[in-house]
């Protein structure tokens, strides 16, 4: 039987908890949390609702190391700026085992492996997709409402060389996930930079007033879907310019399966997506639709941005707006190229350096 460590007993962490233990793996679920483990614990495993009904048994921790005990390999399922706290908790127990980051979303595999480098660990390939594989929300600790399984997922580790053998790990689990190229692939298919900052920061005074509205369907009206356009086509300019293919943000929604129409329209596309239609606008300001999506995902393109000499004014107005308002710098604060130890790299090395894993020019894999 193989073993995994899911890390992360939030929706995410419960329900792909839930599907490896349904193919027969043995699960460690692991979360700091003491009452989403005392819940799963309670309830002797993790219950599914929705797309996907039933009680699997499972193990669950809150100590890491007990978590990871006889462990073939490692699950995050953590917001993306919990990466580098658990990547430090990580290197002195992974041993080389791998680890796969669902999701990693932007630059998390880069930003993970980086961490665990410099915590002593060098041989733990890093693996990760753009997004969940789940629509997903916590009814309860142990107990998560699953509305959409994600019918395609971009799949890519660092390095690239151990894509394959790290795919092999989900194979059976979750059969739509597809090969990427690279890391760089899978970051810049982050959908959540896109679609999560601009409707929040537009929508400030309801959400401050603590008004209660659906966030798709009555915060995205045709104006703001135009911005997030804008910021998609800003984005879609950076895997041009790294020569990687060029997903459009209503292509994306559709392979994942947000929408099941035809529209060539974003407002159209948001409005009519059944899975978004329930979503409600988040109760405050400090939420990860800008907390997260702005310094780990818009600064992180735009830094990007930067090193390849692509303009990205729209993400730049956005990155702005949102350090005005939350008084925070997050160009300061945010992944950029130079914390990541990437600001040195032609296109040419960049792309060569997610393949093998390895840069002279790379302080943290020198090799």
């Amino acid at each position: 039987m193989t073993r995994v460590a899911v890390l992360g007993a939030g929706a995410g962490g419960c329900a792909v908890a839930y599907r490896f233990a349904e193919e027969g793996f043995q699960v460690s679920l692991y979360d700091v949390d003491e009452e989403r483990i005392k819940g799963i614990r309670k309830r002797g495993g993790v219950e599914a609702r929705g797309e996907i009904e039933g009680l699997q048994e499972l193990k669950a921790y809150m100590e890491l190391s007990e978590a990871l005990r006889d462990v073939d390999f490692a699950v995050a399922v953590v917001p993306r700026y919990a990466h580098q706290t658990l990547a430090e908790a990580l290197a002195p127990h992974l041993r080389g085992r791998p680890i796969v980051l669902l999701p990693e979303s932007t630059f998390g595999a880069l930003h993970f492996a980086k961490t665990l480098r410099e915590g002593g660990e060098h041989g733990s390939p890093v693996g990760g997709t753009p997004t969940l594989p789940y629509a997903a929300r916590l009814i309860e600790p142990g107990v998560v409402d699953i509305y959409l399984i994600v019918k395609t997922l971009l799949f890519a580790a660092f390095p690239a060389s151990r894509t394959d053998e790290l795919m092999e790990l989900l194979e059976g689990v979750y059969p739509q996930v597809v090969r990427a190229e690279s890391v760089l692939e899978t970051s810049l298919n982050n959908g959540n930079p896109v679609t999560h900052p601009a409707p929040a920061l537009l929508n400030a005074a309801r959400i401050e007033t603590g008004e209660d509205f659906l966030f798709y369907r009555e915060g995205i009206t045709p104006s703001i879907a135009g911005i997030n356009q804008r910021v998609d086509e800003e984005r879609l300019s950076l895997c041009r310019a790294l020569g990687l293919r060029e997903i459009g943000v209503i292509e994306r929604l559709k392979m994942l399966g947000y929408i099941d129409f035809e529209t060539d329209n974003l407002y159209e596309a948001y409005r009519g997506s059944r899975p978004f239609s329930r979503i409600r606008a988040p109760k405050t300001l400090r939420h990860r639709y800008i907390t997260e999506d702005v310094p780990y995902g818009l600064v992180s393109y735009a830094s990007l941005g930067d090193l390849l000499d692509v303009e990205t004014p729209t993400m730049d107005t956005l990155i702005n707006l949102a350090s005005l308002l939350m008084d925070v710098d997050y160009w300061a604060e945010g992944i950029t190229m130079r914390r990541l130890g990437l600001e040195g790299l032609t296109v040419e090395e960049l792309k060569e350096f997610v393949e093998v894993g390895v840069s002279p020019k790379v302080e943290w894999a020198k090799g």
